[in-house]
């Protein structure tokens, strides 16, 4: 099974308590990730607590809307979606309890 964020049970700053489809639930911690970002970053606009918290689930993955700019079909510059794949957010936290089993 594929790991999906079915829900968000509560939010604290930078971190995301989510209810995954595999039964579990995980902190998803995004600091770390948001200060690492290049100055050019579309990323960089979630250290904005106020933007930040709006985040919202689509019972498959986290995403906030209408953050990123992008040009349609018909050269219209449109505002879109902000999404982060539940794979690589999964993986945030099993590399996370990896880490912390290995300092133990």
């Amino acid at each position: 099974m594929l790991p999906r964020i079915k829900k968000i049970i509560e939010k604290d700053q930078f971190r995301i308590l989510c209810l995954w489809n595999t039964g579990e639930e995980k902190w998803i911690d995004f600091e770390p990730f948001l200060r690492k970002q290049e100055k050019n970053s579309v990323f960089l606009i979630l250290l904005d607590p106020e933007i930040f918290g709006k985040v919202q689930c689509d019972g498959r993955t986290l995403y906030w809307e209408n953050l990123v700019p992008y040009e349609d079909l018909d050269h219209e510059v449109r505002m879109g979606v902000l999404d982060i794949c539940p794979d690589v957010l999964y993986e945030w936290d099993q590399k996370k309890e990896n880490e912390e089993i290995v300092e133990l």
